[in-house]
């Protein structure tokens, strides 16, 4: 087992109230229209960082359904890329099924060409929207993560684990790489296995935590001493 891609998530300590859920305050950053330039800041941060690892190693960042609908969200990618010196191959969008459902056809379009360009694309939380196979139809995903739904069924329920090995088997049918999310349990890592899942994350690998609170073994491989200054940053 190796770890090929570190997923970028936005956490907020607040110095009074402590910790703030994610869903409350990206909810709060998309309301006000900070979630653009948080969105920005994220993004060059995890480029900048991904930047230095060896070349097997890519880095994932989530769009928010309101940065995708966002007619400059192009230029923004563009920019940042060009910036941090990131390979497009190494950087992964992450988008909510649902919110590819709701895309039009312009930004459809944009996705297409960073495609062409080698950006790779994830759907994420697969499987909860109402045209989950329709989505692999519209747009060449490179990655499809299975939502932890039906991973928290494992290894008991056998209608989880039906669909868990539908969904790896039609990915690889069409050359899409399957990740199965929120893995909790040895037994979910087993079964997992078994179904020939090749990608898992989750809080048996490791919770949520900053690059350099990670176990050695997870440490991404990097080279230099620049790049050894950002991750002690």
């Amino acid at each position: 087992m190796r770890t090929s891609s570190y997923e970028t998530l936005a956490r907020w300590t607040h110095p009074e109230f402590g910790p703030i859920p994610p869903e409350t305050f990206i909810a709060l950053a998309e309301a006000n229209q900070t979630i653009f330039s948080i969105g920005d800041w994220v993004l060059n941060q995890a480029c900048a960082q991904a930047a230095t690892w060896e070349e097997d190693t890519s880095v994932s960042v989530n769009i928010s359904p309101v940065q995708f609908r966002d007619p400059t969200l192009a230029s923004r990618i563009s920019s940042t890329l060009e910036q941090t010196g990131l390979p497009p191959s190494r950087r992964i969008l992450e988008i909510t099924e649902t919110a590819f459902l709701s895309a039009s056809d312009t930004t459809l379009s944009t996705l297409k060409h960073f495609k062409d360009l080698g950006v790779k694309f994830s759907i994420d939380d697969f499987g909860t929207g109402y045209s989950s196979l329709q989505s692999l139809l519209r747009f060449e995903f490179d990655k499809v993560k299975i939502d932890q739904s039906f991973i928290r069924e494992l290894p008991h329920s056998t209608r989880a684990r039906a669909v868990v090995e539908m969904v790896t088997q039609i990915t690889k049918k069409m050359n899409i790489t399957s990740t199965a999310e929120g893995v909790e349990t040895e037994e979910q890592l087993a079964c997992l296995a078994e179904l020939l899942c090749p990608e898992v994350q989750g809080f048996l690998i490791s919770s949520p935590c900053p690059l350099n609170e990670l176990p050695a073994e997870l440490q991404p491989r990097i080279a230099g001493p620049t790049a050894d200054a950002l991750l002690r940053a």
